[in-house]
């Protein structure tokens, strides 16, 4: 048995909501089920709505999965929540009391102690780096030392158009289809790096479109270290299909719809959908 939710990491003047759950007695993140013919965004909105009385706006850029497993009786339960960052023009809230115990705004450090399981703590950390990075959310940088969030290693990746087709890279011994990326080099703009790197790993020249410009960070663990990572998607045009890479390296050109298809992740997918809309 699998259900489907998606939730909600509120921000508002540097501050986070969090919820005590009337049911459970934990402080944690605002979510709720996803219903038939709603997307993930549309349920966070919604739920939140319901239970606190909030209207937000989802921001794009930042989603984290969550997943973990539970007994209902005898049945074994899987259960996946999508959160995402959203704003809240006000701090004033509604809560269903027989939902909810208690809900109130926390700055970052205070809200890292107060939440009950570390997965959450660990997904809020993802988005204070975000929004300090963003600069739009009033968490500001003074946050950095005192939550001891490091920069994330920056790359740039482009998603290269011509003659309808989108580029897609698969490294030797890999199964996953990527778009062209590579490493900023101090002192470099975003646009300077994606130039260079895809004239190194593919051999094309490629114009930058304006006005596209797409945030994806995630977290994973090498070894027993935690690494963060940040990729920055910017959309390019060339004139040419013919690619040259490094040995081993398969370049492929597909129709968008096949492409995504192929992409493992959805916010890579999320990505490409973007960036089709202003290619347009």
């Amino acid at each position: 048995m699998s259900e489907q939710c998606s939730g909600a990491i509120i921000l508002h003047q540097g501050k986070v909501l969090l919820i005590d759950k009337a049911k459970n007695h934990y402080w944690g993140l605002p979510k709720g089920h996803i219903e038939a013919n709603e997307t993930a965004e549309q349920a966070a909105v919604r739920e939140v709505k319901e239970e606190l009385g909030l209207v937000i706006r989802i921001v794009p850029g930042f989603k984290r999965v969550e997943t973990y497993q539970f007994k209902e009786g005898t049945k074994d339960v899987e259960k996946e929540t999508t959160f995402f960052i959203a704003k809240s023009v006000t701090d004033h809230t509604k809560p269903k009391h027989e939902e909810i115990n208690a809900a109130a705004w926390f700055v970052p450090s205070d809200a890292l102690s107060k939440v009950t399981f570390s997965n959450t703590r660990t997904m809020l950390e993802d988005a204070f780096a975000f929004a300090i990075k963003s600069g739009e959310f009033g968490i500001d940088g003074g946050h950095k030392k005192q939550l001891q969030i490091e920069e994330p290693d920056a790359s740039c990746s482009a998603i290269i158009l011509c003659k309808g087709k989108v580029l897609l890279m698969k490294q030797p011994r890999s199964k996953l289809w990527m778009f062209p990326k590579g490493p900023a080099k101090a002192g470099e703009t975003e646009e300077q790096t994606t130039i260079r790197e895809v004239k190194h790993e593919t051999g094309l020249d490629i114009e930058i479109v304006p006005d596209f410009r797409e945030r994806i960070q995630y977290t994973y663990r090498d070894r027993s270290e935690r690494v963060d990572k940040e990729t920055t998607f910017l959309l390019a045009r060339t004139k040419s299909l013919k690619t040259k890479g490094e040995e081993g390296v398969l370049f492929k050109w597909f129709h968008p719809h096949k492409a995504l298809e192929i992409i493992l992740f959805d916010e890579v997918k999320d990505v490409l959908l973007e960036a089709l809309k202003v290619a347009r």
